[in-house]
């Protein structure tokens, strides 16, 4: 009979162990995150026009999808921005006829991942009221009109950048 206790004892001890190494790995395995992955939106990053004030506006657009985003939000803007200097079009190489740019990030869910694959259309928006409400962040630029050389953030109002260039690219004229 004491041996029989004493077999009880460990099979206790062992089944407590492995209770213990089994709750470790899941709490181990639901702690790793996915890394940050971008991915470009190319159907919708293009350049368009916009009639204001009776001139046309063109402006620059580009769209990013993230996958496992950071919480932390300090962390999140310094990658969107490390992002955007090295990866989207430099506004320096936009030519004259282009006054703005916006570049816009959203958390990659099955709402925005329609958009790896179709252009925009009238039944889906990636942004708006009706559209995917999964924002994260943007950034808007426009050039100075005192100096077509200047690009100056506008958006948001906490974020201060100006971009100089070094020259101009004159857009060919329009042709007939």
């Amino acid at each position: 009979m004491a041996n029989l206790n004493v077999l009880n004892q460990e099979v206790k001890k062992m089944i407590k162990l492995t209770h213990l190494v089994v709750s470790l790995g899941f709490l181990l395995f639901s702690c790793q995150k996915e890394e940050m992955k971008f991915t470009y939106l190319y159907h919708l990053s293009t350049d368009s026009s916009a009639i204001e004030k009776r001139s046309i506006v063109r402006h620059y657009a580009e769209y990013v999808l993230i996958s496992s985003p950071p919480n932390d939000l300090y962390l999140l803007d310094s990658l969107l921005l490390s992002y955007m200097n090295k990866e989207t079009v430099s506004l320096c190489d936009l030519n004259d006829s282009f006054s703005e740019y916006f570049i816009s990030f959203h958390r990659k869910t099955p709402c925005t991942s329609y958009f790896l694959d179709n252009e925009r259309d009238s039944k889906h928006q990636i942004t708006g009221d009706v559209g995917c409400e999964d924002d994260l962040a943007m950034f808007y630029y426009n050039r100075s009109k005192e100096n077509p050389h200047m690009w100056y953030a506008t958006y948001p109002d906490n974020f201060k950048d100006t971009v100089y260039c070094d020259s101009l690219i004159i857009a060919p004229p329009f042709e007939d």
